[in-house]
């Protein structure tokens, strides 16, 4: 099996390294498996050659941890991890989260808030090798953005961290352009799926920071041109300079499969011990990229982009083969899926789900598996219009209840999210009711997220979607409060009260009490007050 990646340099004289190329900096636990972005980055640069090492959630108050492997030959790769760090520390309530899922033991408190800030600052003190930032964070924090813990708006997290260059999307082949450049002793300024400054620009430009700093309507008419550019180039003036986004570059199958087969151990490496955010991923098998269902809420849309790139179905199927021969493999695919489980094979944007039909029989089949679970979010619009895949998944890949996330049912509310109307799910609804019944699962049930305090949400909405889930009998405790995360539509809507796509004002419940009542209305079950529990009827 091969060696984890290098954390000391014991590790790496072990494995013959005198320096390395590349060190990946992360605010992760460092767990080598294909869930995870820095292992993921870091198997992709040794698969073309290049020696890496990874410094995982290192003590940004002290020197010794980012001291720890020497400088790079070439440069330091710096990713918060797989969650916006203001989202992993913090409650839609702003209270501190007690856990984290991506550090050992779930403890909490191991890096720092915006620890692409901390890190690239700390690196820049000790180091004089460029800097290149990535992950979700940095990428959905490319341009001015509204922070919602902070409740102001910042600058691009290129200029704040004073790195040299940002990688957004999909990082391997653009880092690995960079990295070449690096070798090579070329210039880093125009790769593909990366943000650099320049003082001077040829693209389309937004409202600068300094305009959406005065004015939330030149913020909305910013974030409106962006939405129409998330992948093509464009840039926002910062004070004297520019931050360019360059074009995405095209990822196909290919591409897809190699990563995904790459040498993942599928374990934390030993200095982390148990992370439990490993748990519920270790046997999960990835099918597909990106989701082109466009959610105003999801950062998805413009973390990845509305492309879905597929993984071929031997590639898939290879996975679950060698997922077999796992010593602590007990039969069962935890899930398989993507961001939309049921968009697999659907690059060109056509709803045919006979692809995945078949690859889920092929897969169940493999011997050496029991159950192949698909518990990675369906798009419940997408599988109604096809009850061939409907009794399929619900006869065979269900684990317990159905999963899904229609968010609301209000028009005005669903319009907002970019989300089916109350309407679509009624039907969805009593469907799956029928379908159970066929095929003899009639004890399984829908299990519906229902989200509070979403743009264009009010007390009347809400009302709304209550009697919705009496009515057609969907009560859930799996409730969340809108949380406005960097850079989505739904957080623009947010921060200035305006829909940028159509610049009509939009109602927002801002206050803490405005929150809390609506998921408690949501709540009417276990909240005994009479504000909440008013017959709705």
């Amino acid at each position: 099996m091969r060696p984890f990646i290098p954390t000391t340099s014991e590790e790496m004289r072990a494995q013959g390294i005198k320096q390395c190329d590349v060190i990946i900096v992360s605010g992760d636990a460092y767990v080598d498996h294909p869930a995870f972005g820095a292992a993921v980055l870091g198997r992709f640069l040794q698969a073309h050659g290049f020696s890496v090492g990874i410094i995982a959630q290192p003590d940004w108050t002290k020197k010794d941890d980012f001291q720890r492997l020497g400088e790079p030959a070439l440069c330091f790769a710096v990713t918060a991890g797989n969650m916006d760090s203001m989202v992993a520390h913090y409650t839609p309530m702003k209270r501190r989260r007690e856990e984290d899922m991506m550090s050992p033991s779930g403890k909490a408190g191991l890096r720092p808030d915006k620890p692409t800030i901390a890190y690239t600052n700390r690196l820049k003190e000790l180091f004089t090798k460029p800097i290149v930032i990535g992950g979700v964070e940095a990428s959905l924090r490319r341009f001015a953005h509204y922070d919602y813990i902070e409740n102001r708006l910042r600058k691009s997290i290129l200029l704040d961290a004073k790195a040299d260059i940002l990688v957004y999307g999909f990082a391997e082949k653009a880092f690995l352009e960079v990295v070449r450049r690096l070798r090579a002793g070329a210039a880093i300024n125009d790769i593909p799926n990366t943000v650099t400054k320049a003082k001077a620009v040829d693209c389309p430009v937004m409202p600068s920071y300094e305009e959406c700093l005065a004015d939330k309507k030149q913020y909305a008419e910013a974030f409106r041109l962006f939405h129409l550019q998330t992948t093509k180039k464009i840039a926002q003036r910062h004070g004297d300079w520019y931050v360019v986004q360059q074009e995405a570059m095209r990822f196909t199958s290919a591409d897809v499969d190699f990563v995904a087969e790459l040498p993942y151990r599928r374990e934390a490496h030993p200095a982390s011990g148990d992370v439990p955010g490993l748990r519920t991923v270790l046997f999960s098998v990835s099918t597909h990229r990106g989701c082109f269902g466009g959610c105003s809420f999801c950062a998805i849309t413009y973390h990845q982009g509305r492309d879905v790139v597929s993984r071929s179905e031997e590639s898939i199927l290879r996975e679950i083969r060698d997922l077999t021969k796992h010593p602590a493999f007990k039969g069962e695919i935890f899930d398989l899926g993507g961001a939309t489980a049921n968009m697999w094979h659907m690059d060109d944007g056509k709803i045919n789900h006979k692809p995945l039909i078949e690859l889920m029989r092929k897969a169940r089949a493999i011997p050496g598996v029991r159950h192949v679970f698909v518990r990675s979010g369906i798009r419940y619009d997408l599988a109604m219009q096809d009850e061939e895949y409907m009794r399929e998944l619900l006869a065979h890949h269900v684990s317990g209840n159905l999963k899904i996330a229609p968010e609301h049912v209000s028009p005005q509310v669903t319009a907002l999210m970019h989300k089916p109307a109350g309407d679509s799910f009624a039907r969805f609804l009593a469907l799956f009711r029928k379908i159970t019944t066929k095929v003899g699962k009639p004890q399984q049930k829908v299990v519906p997220y229902f989200m509070a305090a979403h743009p264009g949400t009010g007390v009347k909405e809400m009302k709304e979607l209550v009697r919705f889930t009496k009515k057609h009998d969907c009560y859930n405790t799996q409730v969340q409060v809108f949380t406005p995360t960097p850079m989505t539509l739904s957080t623009a809507m947010y921060y200035t009260g305006i829909n940028p796509l159509t610049r009509q004002p939009v109602f927002v419940p801002y206050t803490y009490r405005e929150k809390k009542l609506q998921k408690a209305m949501l709540l009417y079950k276990e909240n005994k007050k009479k504000e909440f529990t008013d017959d709705f009827s």
